[in-house]
This record gives C-alpha cells, sequence and structure tokens, in this order.
C-alpha cells in the first residue's frame, strides 16, 4: 500500500501544480493583454492615468495568484503533505 498511496499522493501533487502553472499563465497573458491593450492611447496628459490602471490590475493578478497558491497549499494539506502556507 506504501508504494500505491505515494504514487496516488505524486499524482495529485502534480495535477494541482500543473493546474496552478495554467492558470498562473492565464493571468499573465491577461495582464499582458491589458497592458498591451492600455498601452496604445498612452500620451503625455494621461500617462500617469495609465501607469496607475495597469498597476492596479496587475496588483489584483498578483492576489489571485497568491489565493492560487494558498489553495493548492489547502489542497495538498488535505492529501497528507506537509506545506507552508503563504500569508497574503
Amino acid at each position: 500500500m506504501g508504494s500505491r498511496y505515494t504514487e496516488e499522493v505524486d499524482n495529485k501533487v502534480q495535477s494541482l501544480i500543473e493546474g496552478y502553472i495554467v492558470s498562473s499563465f492565464e493571468i499573465q497573458v491577461d495582464t499582458m493583454n491589458y497592458t498591451l491593450e492600455w498601452s496604445k492611447d498612452i500620451t503625455p496628459k494621461f500617462a500617469m492615468h495609465h501607469a496607475t490602471s495597469i498597476g492596479e490590475f496587475a496588483n489584483r493578478h498578483i492576489k489571485a495568484c497568491n489565493v492560487l497558491i494558498n489553495r493548492v497549499a489547502d489542497d495538498l494539506i488535505k492529501i497528507g503533505v506537509p506545506v507552508c502556507k503563504q500569508i497574503i
């Protein structure tokens, strides 16, 4: 049972990590697209507004990634994998 349990846990861990990677990549692509769209209209008059908006958008996505990390940590804890959670 020991090796079977380890294989099951390894598969679940790998699945959780792959899910996080995919979600994180989607967030990065979303941030890139948002930045490219907003950067088309930058003028000296509105440069600070655009920079602030892009920064706020990126910060929201950083928080979303932290939430994803903590969800993965919670799921790992549920299957018995020792982890140290990140504090948001």
